[in-house]
């Protein structure tokens, strides 16, 4: 077990953090801190968990136009008579590309979140059975 920890922390540690936003930077680095420092067995699993989320959930700084390319992408997406995409998966995207519509172009961190958001949908868009796109 105490290889697949050292192996996390190394995969950790070798990203990237000028990728990173600051909120994501900040939130690695003291989840990497929290598994370096725990004391036993049960701080040491707290802390592998939050590594483990917070690895999976990093923002990684986009810019206004990746997002205004993923809007161009996003608005040509129809779903005529609700036929091609599931209502969910569809409104989803919908919901999302309208946040990244509005969204304050300043703010680094959450243009990169919601770029990071409308890629998502995007790509995960469910298509009925026979449907076409």
């Amino acid at each position: 077990k105490a290889t697949s920890i050292n192996v996390l922390l190394s995969e950790a540690k070798a990203i990237d953090k000028t990728k990173l936003t600051d909120s994501s930077v900040t939130l690695l680095t003291n989840a990497i801190s929290k598994v370096e420092n725990a004391t036993n067995q049960e701080s040491v699993d707290v802390a592998i968990k939050e590594l483990k989320a917070v690895l999976k959930d990093l923002v990684y700084i986009r810019s206004v136009s990746e997002l205004n390319a993923l809007i161009s992408q996003a608005s040509a997406i129809t779903n005529p008579n609700n036929a091609v995409y599931t209502a969910n998966s569809y409104n989803s995207l919908i919901a999302v590309l309208e946040l990244c519509k509005n969204v304050d172009t300043t703010d680094v961190e959450r243009v990169s979140y919601l770029t990071g958001c409308l890629e998502s949908k995007i790509a995960n868009l469910i298509t009925y059975i026979g449907g076409t796109n």
